[in-house]
């Protein structure tokens, strides 16, 4: 601060000199700084729920009228965390629970197909449909879904189950939320001796 400042009213003197002393001193530890502002969001992201998909099996098999085999499966979607998942909708989330209020906050988990070795996943659902599973997750919670898929005779393909496919829950991790397995399983090899 320029101390050399002729002021002709000593209130406006002392309001400058204060006013250039708040933004030239450090943080108070009442004030974020850039530091404690990192870490505040390190610590939100701490207290968001984290949606995984525990398990996924085949529970059965049957020919399709396709001509292809319907595989039917389970999996078990999990909130890992002792956060309710209700308390962190993401923007989708919260306009899809206004819009159903009577449905309660419910997060879908889906299940979907690509062909091996170069087919795509197809896009995420934009609503609940086909192999999607309701669940309220509260702390810890878990629930077994159960869903169904039609393999192409004579192709292999990745099924994966999906926690939180329609992204209406803000996740401590969005990164671990599918599981997947292939079908036909690969082939048990037999050692000769």
């Amino acid at each position: 601060m320029d101390r050399s400042v002729v002021c002709a009213s000593g209130l406006a003197c002392i309001v400058v000199g204060l006013a250039a002393a708040a933004a030239a001193a450090p943080p108070t530890p009442n004030q974020p700084g850039p530091q404690r502002t990192q870490a505040a969001m390190a610590a939100t992201s701490l207290l968001r729920p984290d949606l995984v998909v525990e398990a996924i099996s085949v529970s059965g098999t049957h020919a399709d009228p396709s001509g292809g085999t319907r595989v039917d499966l389970t999996y078990t979607v999990a909130n890992t965390t002792s956060v309710d998942c209700s308390k962190f909708p993401t923007t989708r989330g919260t306009v899809f629970w206004f819009d159903h209020r009577e449905q309660g906050p419910l997060v879908f988990s889906a299940v979907d197909v690509r062909v091996l070795p170069d087919g795509a996943f197809p896009p995420p659902p934009q609503y609940p449909s086909g192999n999607v599973c309701a669940a309220t997750l509260t702390a810890y919670a878990r629930k077994t879904c159960s869903a169904s898929v039609v393999v192409p005779a004579g192709k292999n393909v990745e099924i994966r189950a999906t926690a939180d496919a329609l992204d209406y829950i803000a996740e401590r991790n969005e990164g671990n939320n599918t599981r997947s397995l292939t079908w036909p399983p690969p082939a048990i090899q037999t050692r000769t001796r």
